[in-house]
């Protein structure tokens, strides 16, 4: 490449990076889309759940009810109907008792390994990105010192490019991922079956939107690479 030693150095770290970045970015958005599938689908199984839960409360009442209201004329025999309503009843809230903690666990769970890959995304890319820094600062400098003149503008100026990219990418992954916590610290609180199921869908849209961008940048950093490696006056 005609480099110096810490241009070399650098340019050669950058290269081990780049695929080391891209395989850890490729398992991160399987497990994402994995995540934001799984969610919804699991938010289903807790709705049919709820449904036979209040399916079952409501046979409860119905039995007591009939219970108590045949009393005077089975000569209390029919209170050991009311008793069995009861039991019933209880049967079914306990079922959504039931429902709402694991599906609130579940919820956490998710939450936290979310946040644990997009935290760690964005810790390699903010290094990646500043490997990538250097490295551009340090062809600038050959191009001033350079006798004759290096010609890199074309190379340094795609890298200026590339890192004001990748750094507009992590502040675009950190406000997705703020409002995803906000999204999920909430879910826990709300009660009606319709609003859960659309803040599910936010939160697995989401989820989605975080892979999205982690394969569209996986593919910049991937050209950059390549770029650099074929570009001639290097």
């Amino acid at each position: 490449m005609g480099l110096d030693a810490e241009t070399e150095r650098i340019w050669k770290k950058f290269q081990v990076e780049v695929p080391r970045w891209m395989k850890q970015s490729t398992e991160y958005i399987v497990e994402l889309r994995s995540i934001a599938d799984a969610i919804v689908d699991h938010h289903t199984d807790v709705i049919i759940a709820k449904n036979e839960g209040t399916k079952t409360q409501t046979v409860g009442g119905i039995i007591g009810i009939t219970g108590l209201v045949a009393a005077p004329f089975t000569f209390g025999i029919s209170l050991l109907l009311s008793g069995a309503g009861m039991a019933v009843g209880m049967a079914g809230r306990t079922s959504n008792n039931k429902s709402n903690s694991a599906n609130d666990a579940y919820q956490k769970k998710k939450q936290e390994k979310v946040n644990e890959i997009v935290e760690q995304y964005l810790k390699m890319t903010e290094h990646l990105t500043g490997i990538l820094t250097q490295l551009n600062q340090s062809l600038i400098e050959i191009e001033r010192k350079r006798k004759p003149a290096a010609d890199f503008v074309s190379i340094t100026q795609g890298l200026v490019n590339r890192t004001q990219d990748a750094l507009r990418t992590i502040r675009t992954v950190a406000v997705i991922q703020a409002e995803l916590r906000l999204a999920w610290d909430i879910f826990p609180i709300m009660k009606d079956v319709e609003v859960l199921g659309r803040k599910i869908t936010e939160i697995s849209t989401m989820i989605g939107q975080i892979a999205t961008i982690m394969e569209e940048e996986r593919g910049n950093f991937e050209k950059t690479l390549s770029d650099i490696e074929g570009c001639d006056e290097l």
